[in-house]
């Protein structure tokens, strides 16, 4: 990392990783342009061309991700190697940008895992679900928008790299309540179909509960690395 976050164009998949490193990088010397994904493969794939607006020097896929392989655990960063879209297309990320990421997380003492990740066309939400995809694909980690973020990157002949913050485990099951919530096209979870859910099925509580302390702490690894500007 230097001094300077250089030109640099962010897709996420929710408001709520959007409005993170906003806050975040306000003090950078030049804050990133982030587009919000929406939560789901196929608006990620509508939305990541807007990524090239205003003549970006690099691309970056931003927020947080389910763990694949089993010894990664909520709050734990993960920088990609490479994005396998849902066909199997792999997207080698770029080696310079990917390295200056990870050598601030190791300089911060964060705990940090390098590897593929998977970007299928829907969300694994299932212990079962996650195996099958990991073995399928050789993949660590798995989110909704680093395969859309590739494919833009790689057509404009652009860097880009993948910073995520691991969510949910290989072996926890990610609330379907929670995923079905989210709007597509603000990526804000709808607070009144959680509500509702919980009213049809009280016992989805716990895993919501468990949900939000492992957001809290990817969140807050997701901070203490955005602390510095993320330097072309």
């Amino acid at each position: 990392m230097t001094d300077s976050a250089g030109s640099l164009a962010v897709l996420v998949g929710l408001a709520e990783e959007a409005d993170l490193l906003r806050k975040a990088s306000r003090s950078w010397p030049e804050a990133p342009r982030v587009i919000v994904g929406g939560g789901t493969a196929a608006a990620a794939q509508r939305r990541a061309p807007d990524l090239l607006g205003q003549s970006p020097s690099a691309l970056l896929s931003f927020g947080y991700c389910g763990g694949l392989a089993g010894d990664l655990r909520p709050g734990d960063l993960v920088i990609a190697t490479q994005a396998v879209d849902a066909s199997g297309a792999r997207f080698p990320c770029d080696p310079h940008l990917s390295g200056k990421i990870q050598n601030a997380a190791k300089d911060l003492g964060l705990r940090l895992h390098s590897g593929a990740v998977a970007s299928p066309e829907k969300v694994a939400a299932d212990p079962l679900e996650k195996q099958r995809l990991m073995d399928s694909t050789g993949t660590i980690a798995v989110d909704l928008e680093s395969a859309a973020v590739a494919q833009v990157a790689q057509g404009a002949g652009l860097p880009f790299a993948v910073l995520r913050a691991v969510l949910d485990d290989a072996q926890t099951p990610l609330p379907r309540l929670a995923v079905s919530a989210i709007d597509e096209r603000s990526g804000k979870a709808r607070i009144a179909r959680i509500l509702l859910g919980l009213l049809r099925d009280p016992g989805a509580l716990p895993a919501l509960i468990r949900l939000g302390r492992a957001r809290a702490a990817a969140q807050a690894s997701l901070r203490r690395l955005l602390v510095r500007p993320l330097a072309l």
